[in-house]
């Protein structure tokens, strides 16, 4: 399928292509003997990939003409002489067809066979050179040789594997596997299921753990030294593993499967510390291709530590968690019945000076300290909890049930005290300090499609951090941009895909556990310095049963909040916020707040509509135009500064503008260090700037200090300094008296009107 973009004929990317390679094909026929013999050459731009050549001295010319019947049976005997030639080439220079991401080096290969169908006899040797496997840069990069040999009948392999002058992996593997009887599998003699057995054995001296690319991918560095061996495939199996792993002090595992049992023990020793893990079970093997669990027999696992360092575990739960830490002390055991479908614990968990730190965000936790009991009637009881963040600490309590495998119900208690609040942080993001008590339980059903989780919020208070936080956002697709190739025609375009996107089984997440979320919101204080202060309740519900997800509830913001609007203290009135839907990033908000000018004017402002939305709108008591509440919200009086300075030029306007901006951060920083009376002002109305300061000492006094900047102007009152008191005594009428340091002295009555 193509599509035309902008003029240019856009295709998909082909599922593979040959483009760059040329074949060279030569053929000799020889009706009267039969003999055919063929030569194939495949190169590229940097030279020679592979020369094939086969042949066969009588090949069943009548059968194909006039016997078809018995072609294929003629095919099976037909003798033949095939010799296949891989140069050697880096793995990296090869095709687009044929390259790979596992292995890199210089690889080289001979293949011969001769005999026929029936009895085949295959000689194979391969070499790579200085091989790195997945791109893990071993500072000393493997040499590997690869041998096999089949008769027809059996088979042989070995690989060989050398860093430097030491070989560090040396594989034998043997099978017994006749050719004929697959090819008659089936067929008219009507023969059985081909019989067959094989047989490994590996030894691995100092191996390199970071070439296998499950370890590579955890960054799991160190030398592995063992035995591997695999005994009677498909016959009588059984398999015996001992390996020992010099990534720490020391460490072991060790497998056997007998045919009647399973038993596996894994062991780490640490400097100072220990962890070993056994498990055991009852499977037999015989000629499965794996062993089968007698379902009617329990499994047994065991967990003993003792002082032992998970950081050792972090490389396996990477990108869940960016930190692992701390001291586990385990005594416990696990044992699971299949018939009933049942597991009884016991033992214990102890973990001490543990540090932990999530990849989603939430912050770092130290000093941890857990103590965990497991009992035989399936309870988990996590007696104590304690965690230290940055700063803060919490605390917490829980209990679980297991019925099997299944959690059943859980209950947790998480309580931050007030006088050591924890900092938090998401995706990067810091959310603030936080305290308050968090309880949450939880309840599956009997079976097990349904959990209903409860978070009920009895207090809590969040400090959001000063100044502007940042808030990431994911980045959508970028518009006109296409990631692809014009294939050496610019009026072709071939779309090249980058990482796919998961297809996700909608039978699966149909069938998958729904989920209720209930969150209860009592005493929720939100606070950010003196510039926001929100008391917040009620209930939150989130569910999974639907597609997408639905969002409901209401949370109501209590009386008395405060809100510092550009140096203005609203007070929350009222308000709600209402979920609906399965976007609650844009919530129905109603807020209605007010604020009190020093006339005794009170201004109010509402927000109704979506968060995204809405629009706010104001009034007063008493009523107001809106340029007149407008002016009062900017200058606390309805005159403003134009109407003390009718005369003023722009530039005054300007420079008048900027310094009452330039104040905003003074009055800020009072407010911070709990001067919220304290405000700072520049005032322009008298030809030079001049600062201002204004103390609140009493209800209705303040006190006034100005400095002028400059020389005054002619004709102005010439003081640099001047003090004035000012006493608001009722709430039409103020008294203000003025001071300056070259002798002024003045003295108001001011009473104020609206008409």
């Amino acid at each position: 399928m193509s599509r035309d973009i902008d003029g240019v004929l856009v295709h998909p990317p082909p599922a593979w292509h040959l483009a760059g390679l040329d074949f060279i094909l030569t053929a000799q026929v020889d009706g009267d003997t039969g003999r055919i013999g063929i030569s194939t050459q495949i190169r590229d731009t940097k030279g020679p990939l592979a020369r094939l050549d086969a042949s066969t001295a009588r090949f069943p010319y009548a059968d194909v003409f006039h016997a078809t019947g018995h072609l294929v049976s003629s095919l099976r005997t037909t003798p033949f002489d095939a010799h296949l030639v891989i140069p050697e080439r880096r793995l990296g220079s090869l095709p687009q067809i044929l390259k790979q991401q596992f292995v890199t080096g210089k690889f080289q290969a001979d293949v011969k066979a001769v005999g026929t169908l029936m009895v085949p006899i295959v000689n194979m040797t391969a070499t790579i050179h200085h091989a790195n496997f997945s791109g893990t840069g071993l500072s000393t990069p493997l040499d590997v040789d690869v041998t096999a040999r089949y008769d027809g009948a059996r088979g042989n392999a070995s690989i060989h594997a050398r860093s430097a002058d030491h070989e560090v992996l040396e594989v034998e593997a043997q099978g017994d596997a006749a050719v004929a009887q697959f090819l008659d599998a089936g067929g008219e003699t009507g023969s059985g299921p081909p019989s067959w057995k094989a047989s490994a054995r590996a030894h691995l001296s100092a191996f390199p753990m970071g070439s296998i690319a499950a370890f590579d991918d955890r960054l799991v560095a160190g030398q592995v030294s063992g035995d591997v061996s695999l005994i009677d495939l498909h016959d009588n199996a059984h398999a015996d593993v001992a390996l020992v792993i010099d990534a720490y002090k020391s460490a072991s595992i060790q497998l056997k499967a007998d045919g009647h049992a399973l038993d596996g023990t894994v062991r780490i020793d640490q400097t100072d510390g220990f962890a070993e893990t056994k498990a055991h079970g009852v499977a037999s093997w015989g000629a499965a291709i794996v062993p089968t669990l007698d379902r009617t027999q329990p499994l047994d696992f065991a967990l003993s530590a003792q002082n032992f360092r998970i950081a050792a575990l972090l490389p396996f739960v990477d990108g869940t968690l960016d930190e692992l830490d701390g001291r586990l002390d385990a005594d416990t055991r696990v044992e699971l019945d299949p018939v009933q479908n049942k597991a009884r614990l016991s033992g214990t968990l102890a973990l001490s000076r543990g540090t932990i730190e999530a990849a989603a965000g939430g912050g770092e936790f130290h000093d941890i300290a857990a103590s965990v009991k497991l009992a035989p009637d399936g309870t988990v009881t996590l007696e104590k909890l304690t965690a230290k963040g940055l700063t803060g600490q919490l605390e917490a309590t829980g209990t679980a049930r297991l019925d099997g495998t299944a959690l059943r119900s859980a209950q947790a208690v998480v309580v931050i005290p007030s006088g050591s609040p924890i900092p938090l942080s998401t995706s990067g993001t810091e959310v603030g300090n936080v305290d308050g008590r968090v309880e949450i339980s939880e309840l599956t059903s009997e079976d097990g499609k349904a959990m209903d989780v409860k978070v009920e919020v009895p207090h809590m208070r969040v400090a959001l951090p000063e100044g502007s936080s940042t808030d990431p956002q994911t980045l959508g697709p970028m518009a006109k941009v296409r990631i692809g190739s014009h294939r050496g025609d610019p009026r072709t375009f071939v779309l090249l895909p980058l990482d796919p996107v998961k297809k996700i089984d909608a039978t699966a997440t149909a069938a998958s556990t729904r989920l209720t979320l209930e969150a209860y919101l009592g005493d929720v204080q939100v606070v950010r310095g003196t510039q926001l202060k929100i008391d917040l309740g009620g209930h939150v519900s989130v569910g999974t049963a639907a597609d997408p997800s639905q969002v409901t509830g209401q949370i109501r913001l209590k009386r008395g909040g405060v809100l510092d609007v550009q140096g203005r203290k609203f007070t929350v009135e009222d308000g709600t916020v209402t979920l609906v839907g399965s976007d609650p990033s844009n919530p129905e908000v109603v807020v209605k707040a007010s604020w009190t000018a020093p006339d005794g004017t009170v201004v109010y402002a509402t927000f109704n509509g979506p968060l995204k939305t809405g629009k706010v709108t104001l009034s007063a008591e008493p009523t107001l135009p809106q340029q007149e509440i407008v002016e009062l919200l900017l200058f606390g009086t309805t005159g403003g500064r134009q109407a003390q300075t009718p005369t003023g030029t722009s530039a005054d306007s300007a420079l008048g503008t900027a310094g009452g901006e330039a104040a905003q951060p003074l009055n800020h920083a009072l407010g911070q260090l709990g001067l919220g009376a304290v405000s700072a002002n520049i005032d322009t109305t008298q030809g030079n700037p001049r600062p201002e300061v204004e103390v609140q000492i009493a209800k209705d006094i303040s006190l006034q200090i100005a400095v002028v900047l400059g020389q005054p102007p002619p004709g102005v009152n010439p003081d640099h300094t001047l003090l004035t008191v000012d006493w608001r005594f009722l709430s039409r009428w103020s008294l203000a008296s003025t001071v300056g340091d070259a002798g002024t002295t003045i003295f108001d009555l001011l009473w104020q009107r609206r008409y």
